[in-house]
């Protein structure tokens, strides 16, 4: 057999054939081993974007439009592609975790346990599971275990007081302030000066408690206790005796109009039911009044005052008698020290209790029958022949004196009576001006002095056209006295509106202002940002906060809670009114009698005269105009500066011109410096005038 390098072979074949056909290599059988690193391109597989229908064990894929990863395909048994290779989970959102498998599928999985953060930056948070704390360490400490975490500490002390090994105690070891509670109770402790033992309270327990208890019977100067015996009060051993801590001070209360006044021990203080109490009237200076009857309650030291009749004034409170029974010595009398004599004044009629009897009137005189105004000339005996005058006057008094209280429009004595109301409408207290008169007030609901001038109005307040009045807590009547025959008007410019029926505004809910008003267009308006209603003839306009423009303002009215304040309302009518009007620039103001003109001033703002129209150019020569087009635009005069607006679209080399060419008429001329002739395409010209004179 001959043998031939594979070129000459190649030659020889393609000699010997008559026609180019190809030569197919079997390379499974022709090659002992095949190395293709240095070919310039290998394709080992086939390709494509949808596996075929038939394959043979053994055969590979690429499916060109899978995944990158996933696009690798092995014929395992005939006709059948496995993927090789696990399809990755996405890593959209997985920043920072590390692949990982819960022994079915893959998945993204962040750092966790002892552990947190990205595999380039872990923390350590706990070992063994348990926490470590985030405080920094300082040089020499070691983690150690506090019950809850492992902590940065300095290592346990290796000596005591100086010594290692087995520490015995020795003298000098603590000082007593160093020991917590370690009194030594069997000796008396001295401390010298300077020392101090600090309680610190909190919001449950108090900082220091000495133990209540009966006084010592051998006690030394200095000592202290607290008296279980005189209501836990403290008190001091001065060496002689035991001296009260607490200081016994005066308490006072002011009363009006009261038969019983009662002052409990928990409100005065003075735990102790060793009380002086004295009475005083509202008088300048005070006047002392006796009351009827005074019991202080020897557990709750409550003290109960009565008085026969209604009374106003002060109750003192004086503890300076102690313990001792029957309370402390009077030191003054009716501003009078030692031994004080009676004196005319110490005592008004009024300010003596109880009853007068017999003995204490003269004699023949019948106090009994002089209290129930029954004297007679038999009684008296001895004036049988006094007139029956005296007799009618001694019975009339004796009648009177029982208390008989006027009430309704009238208060006091019946014969010191002060009329206070009208028909049952209160009546103001307050002090009238010569020529006022009584007038009802609809806001204050009552009968006030005020001011009338010759029978009219005297003050813009008082004028009866659309007052605002609170009729009741939820409702306010406005212009109660507008009707057909007496109009409420109101100018509005150089129209005038006339309200000829009351309205209501309700109110159901809300805080806030209520802004009563007549609009702009003559309508009567309750604004507000409350929750209210108006009655006929009346708007109700919410998100109001304040007098709208060219308004006519009325009331402001406040309410709380749903319910319109007492005292809320506040009047904001005038009687005479004005606006003054100043020209800014640009702008003119001309007064002629009671109308005012306002105009632009042509000098300062000018005015613009614009207009366009749609032109067709005919063919325009090179170096040749066309004949001028016009349009019109009204008002231009011969002379006027035209502004051109030219098409966007005009063809290059095109030169253009406008003026005015008449009265309210614009001429456009085009000329033509291209080269070549030029047939402009129809377009829309526009020319504005700009007028300052």
């Amino acid at each position: 057999m001959k043998s031939y390098k594979l070129g000459a072979w190649c030659a020889l074949v393609l000699a010997a054939s008559p026609v180019h056909a190809q030569t197919v290599v079997d390379l499974r059988t022709q090659s002992k081993s095949v190395d293709f690193s240095q070919a310039s391109s290998t394709k080992p597989s086939r390709t494509g974007t949808t596996l075929p229908a038939s394959c043979a064990v053994g055969e590979t894929f690429l499916k060109t439009n899978a995944t990158p990863g996933q696009n690798v395909y092995v014929c395992t048994a005939a006709n059948v592609w496995s993927m090789q290779g696990n399809a990755l989970p996405g890593i959209t959102g997985s920043s920072g975790a590390v692949l990982s498998n819960d022994g079915t599928s893959l998945h993204w999985q962040g750092l966790g346990g002892d552990v947190s953060g990205t595999p380039s930056a872990v923390t350590v948070n706990r070992i063994g599971g348990r926490n470590v704390s985030t405080a920094p360490p300082s040089s020499g400490q070691a983690l150690t275990w506090d019950g809850t975490q492992w902590k940065p500490q300095s290592p346990a002390l290796n000596s005591v007081f100086g010594r290692t090994g087995t520490v015995t105690p020795q003298n000098g070891d603590y000082q007593a302030s160093q020991v917590t509670n370690a009194v030594d109770k069997t000796t008396a402790n001295t401390y010298t000066a300077g020392a101090k033992q600090t309680f610190v309270p909190s919001g449950s327990q108090a900082g220091l408690q000495i133990t209540p208890a009966a006084l010592p019977n051998t006690p030394q100067s200095g000592d202290v206790v607290i008296d279980t015996a005189d209501s836990n009060h403290p008190k001091v051993f001065d060496g002689t005796g035991w001296v009260s801590l607490v200081p016994l001070a005066n308490y006072s209360v002011d009363f009006t109009a009261q038969t019983t006044v009662t002052i409990p021990g928990t409100t005065h203080k003075l735990n102790t039911a060793n009380l002086i109490v004295d009475c005083y009237d509202n008088a300048t200076p005070a006047k002392r009044v006796e009351p009827d009857s005074v019991t202080i309650d020897p557990a709750t030291f409550d003290v109960t005052v009565t008085f026969a009749m209604p009374q106003s004034g002060r109750i003192v409170l004086n503890a300076s008698g102690g313990n001792a029974a029957g309370g402390g010595a009077v030191m003054t009398v009716f501003g009078r020290a030692g031994v004080v004599t009676a004196q005319s004044g110490d005592y008004d009629f009024s300010q003596i209790a109880g009853t007068i009897g017999n003995a204490q009137l003269g004699t023949g005189i019948d106090a009994a029958k002089i209290g129930a105004g029954a004297v007679t000339n038999t009684a008296f005996g001895y004036l049988a022949n006094v007139s029956s005058d005296l007799q009618n006057q001694l019975n009339g008094k004796a009648a009177l004196t029982h208390s008989h209280t006027a009430a309704g429009d009238v208060t006091g004595d019946l014969l010191s009576t002060t009329v206070v109301g009208l028909r049952n409408r209160p009546l103001s207290g307050a002090m009238p001006s010569g020529g006022q008169v009584l007038t009802w007030n609809a806001g204050t609901l009552q009968w006030e002095p005020q001011t009338f001038a010759g029978g009219g109005v005297g003050m813009a307040a008082q004028l009866g056209d659309l007052n605002v009045a609170r009729t009741s807590a939820t409702t306010l009547t406005v212009g109660a006295n507008c009707s057909v025959a007496t109009p409420c008007n109101v100018r509005v410019g150089g129209v005038v509106y006339s309200i000829i029926n009351p309205a209501t505004v309700t109110l159901s809910a809300g805080t806030g202002t209520a802004y009563l008003y007549v609009s702009v267009s003559g309508v009567l308006t309750a604004g507000h940002n409350l929750t209210l209603t108006c009655s006929a003839g009346c708007a109700a306009q919410s998100g109001i906060t304040g007098f709208p423009l060219n308004s006519v303002p009325l009331y402001t009215w406040t309410a709380t809670s749903g319910t319109w304040d007492a005292t809320g309302g506040a009047d904001s009518r005038a009687f005479l009114s004005a606006k003054a009007l100043t020209a800014g620039t640009g702008i003119i103001a001309v007064d002629a009698g009671p109308q005012t003109t306002i105009a632009v001033d042509s000098a300062t703002v000018p005015t613009y005269l614009t207009a366009a129209a749609t032109l067709d150019f005919p063919s325009i020569a090179t170096g040749a105009c066309a004949a001028d087009l016009t349009f019109p635009l009204a008002g231009a005069a011969p002379g006027d500066a035209v502004a051109a607006a030219w098409p966007s679209a005009l063809e290059d080399g095109l030169i253009g011109t406008m003026r005015v060419s008449a009265a309210n008429t614009v001429a456009v001329r085009l000329c033509n410096f291209s080269g070549d002739a030029l047939n402009p395409a129809s377009a829309s010209y526009r020319g504005t005038i700009v007028r300052s004179f």
